[in-house]
């Protein structure tokens, strides 16, 4: 009976579909008299997220699987034959893992309605033998997040998107601030082992809006601005203290001659804003030249007509009420008057006057009273000194004088007499020889 003894080394061991964190090592035994009860593989490195280097496979199996390997080195591993002695000597043999691959790219993208060059970075990450994990994005300044920027994990592009990127294999981040740069961080796993790699991309800056002030008169205002980006739905313009009008253009009518205005531009993507501001006025209205006041007194006896005419507003009196072209003031009575007239120019909203020019004085002159068509005398009373009679087609006199030779003139005594009351008036009454 032959004494077994301890079997040979293997012939060779032989590392085969290897991986970024697996292969398959087989090994083939030498010629040996007794039999081998098993065979086995150890070493290789561990990859930084297995527990250990895992081997797989019957006892009595020459081929040898091997997991939970690190990416991108060199294993060594040492095979050996064993039988009821125990384990011979080993035999080695290596192999190389490749690593775990990845790729990034990043830029700014403005494909869907939402989507635009200066609020959007789309990336795309792959990786041949891997699984590509979720890509996230920062600034490259490492500032940040203002409120509502899209920092951190990126989204998932669909293909059946209409507001973004529709690329299954992209990635995306809206809202960012315009004119700001990014770096887009992506990875790859195969389970144990991990890649990175960085792209950067800037946002566009929005446009600074060019503002054009186009027609200026003493009531209005035209302006437009034109920019490369931004939305039009999202732009808008104003002047100073009477809001934005949706749009790039607007005009504002009417304003107040003579005024600074500052006409204010913005154009937005839907979260960047850029203002613009460029100031302007609205032309004065002219101050008209002072007419030559005309005054027509066509009636120049109480109750007096008189005609102010000669500017776009008359009056009469310094403080009398205005009014357009000319105007007739009747019944006046007796005295000196003085019309004015001046010029008016306005665009409709706005008025400018010039000067009040007065015209010549008119006098009104009294009206001679009227001669009594009859005059009744009443009671002469002597001891009381006044006598009593009536007019009749005299109601404009203001005073009246009794002439002799009169019926009644002998019955007065003396020769003057006092004033009296006559009647509803007080009258002056006088004798005449």
């Amino acid at each position: 009976m032959t004494a077994l003894v301890v079997p040979p080394a293997p012939t060779q061991c032989v590392v085969s579909g290897i991986t970024t964190r697996s292969a398959t090592v087989t090994v083939t035994p030498a010629a040996m008299t007794s039999t081998a009860t098993a065979y086995t593989v150890s070493g290789g490195t561990k990859a930084a997220g297995a527990s250990k280097v895992t081997f797989s496979g019957a006892a009595t199996a020459k081929a040898k699987g091997v997991d939970g390997l690190l990416h991108g080195v060199k294993h060594s591993f040492a095979a050996t034959t064993s039988n009821a002695t125990g384990a011979g000597p080993s035999t080695s043999c290596s192999g190389t893992t490749p690593l775990v691959q990845v790729s990034v790219s990043a830029a700014p993208s403005g494909v869907g309605s939402v989507a635009a060059k200066t609020r959007t970075v789309v990336a795309k990450v792959t990786s041949s033998n891997a699984t590509v994990q979720t890509p996230s994005v920062a600034r490259t300044s490492g500032a940040g997040p203002a409120s509502g920027e899209d920092l951190g994990a990126m989204s998932k592009c669909a293909a059946s998107s209409t507001t973004h990127c529709t690329v299954a294999d992209s990635w995306r981040a809206d809202p960012l601030l315009d004119g700001v740069a990014y770096r887009v961080t992506g990875s790859a796993s195969d389970g144990v082992n991990a890649s990175t790699a960085t792209a950067t991309a800037s946002t566009d800056a929005l446009d600074t809006p060019s503002i054009t002030v186009g027609t200026r008169t003493t009531r209005k205002i035209a302006a437009s601005f034109t920019a490369g980006n931004g939305s039009a739905g999202s732009s808008s313009i104003g002047l100073t203290g009477l809001g934005y009008t949706d749009g790039r253009s607007a005009t504002r009518d009417p304003l107040t001659d003579g005024t600074a205005y500052t006409v204010t531009a913005r154009i937005s993507d839907g979260f960047n804003t850029v203002a613009a501001t460029k100031a302007t006025s609205t032309t004065t209205l002219s101050t008209p030249s002072t007419p030559a006041c005309v005054a027509s007194l066509t009636d120049s006896t109480a109750p007096g007509r008189l005609t102010i005419s000669g500017g776009d507003q008359v009056r009469l009196g310094t403080g009398g009420t205005g009014y357009s072209n000319s105007a007739t003031y009747s019944t006046l009575a007796a005295g000196t008057y003085v019309g004015y007239a001046r010029d008016v120019a306005s665009d409709g909203h706005n008025y400018n006057y010039s000067a009040w020019d007065a015209c010549p004085s008119a006098t009104v002159k009294a009206a001679a009273p009227s001669t009594p068509s009859s005059i009744a005398v009443g009671g002469y009373t002597p001891s009381l000194g006044y006598i009593a009679f009536t007019t009749a087609n005299a109601a404009d006199a203001s005073s009246f004088t009794i002439q002799a030779p009169l019926d009644v003139a002998r019955d007065w005594p003396g020769d003057d007499l006092r004033r009296r009351d006559c009647l509803r008036r007080v009258c002056s009454c006088s004798r005449e020889r």
